[in-house]
């Protein structure tokens, strides 16, 4: 919820992830400092998360600017409170950053992109992190749990178009992907172009998948610079 509105100028998180693998020098505050420089931006935030019974996340803010102090965030609740979580933690970093507040109607491509319970938002999560590492049998199983938790959720279901996609499967990433993008009409539309490309892809349509990622990185870049 903090990229709402246009007071923040946000990174994709893949870029910054790309970055941060090019640098190759992991998640030190030197290594994270250049990435921010890199990136023309004036910090770079990390997060980290830690479940038990209760939900710990914790915020690393490391400014590009190396006479400026690394700052961290950290607060913790129940899972059901997930949701709350994120938007007192987006709410300490504005405070910290004197960033303004979105909006009603800034605010509301965001909370769209939410599922209906804290558990399916955990469960996406996870699906990503498996995506990232290349286990896609358990991210599509933690995508699965997600919509049996939120049939609707779009985002996950647009996560297992990508799993389909990296094994191959283009028809099922197809038929994942026209779902995801039925349920897409309320997200933002950095996230609808995604989705549309992955089904342009997955159609075999290469044209129109070049031309619809081009407009995604368009508006990352306007969203962004």
């Amino acid at each position: 919820s903090l990229a709402a509105g246009d007071r923040a100028l946000v990174r994709s998180s893949e870029q910054v992830r790309r970055f941060i693998s090019l640098e190759g020098s992991g998640r030190s505050d030197a290594s994270l400092r250049r990435v921010a420089r890199a990136l023309d931006g004036d910090v770079v935030v990390i997060g980290e998360l830690a479940r038990a019974d209760d939900v710990q996340v914790t915020l690393r803010i490391v400014p590009a600017d190396e006479r400026q102090a690394v700052r961290t965030l950290r607060r913790s609740g129940r899972r059901d409170d997930l949701f709350a979580l994120a938007d007192g933690l987006a709410e300490d970093l504005r405070r910290l950053t004197g960033i303004s507040s979105p909006t009603a109607e800034e605010a509301a491509p965001v909370t769209a992109m939410r599922p209906r319970t804290a558990a399916a938002q955990l469960l996406y999560g996870e699906g990503l992190v498996h995506l990232a590492r290349g286990d896609y049998r358990a991210s599509r199983l933690a995508f699965e749990r997600a919509l049996a938790l939120d049939g609707r959720y779009a985002l996950a279901r647009f996560g297992l178009a990508q799993v389909y996609l990296h094994q191959g499967r283009k028809p099922a990433a197809a038929k994942a992907a026209k779902e995801a993008l039925s349920l897409a009409a309320r997200l933002p539309r950095v996230q609808q172009l995604a989705i549309e490309a992955l089904l342009a892809d997955a159609e075999g349509d290469t044209q129109k998948a070049r031309s619809v990622y081009e407009a995604w990185h368009q508006d990352v870049q306007s969203d962004t610079a």
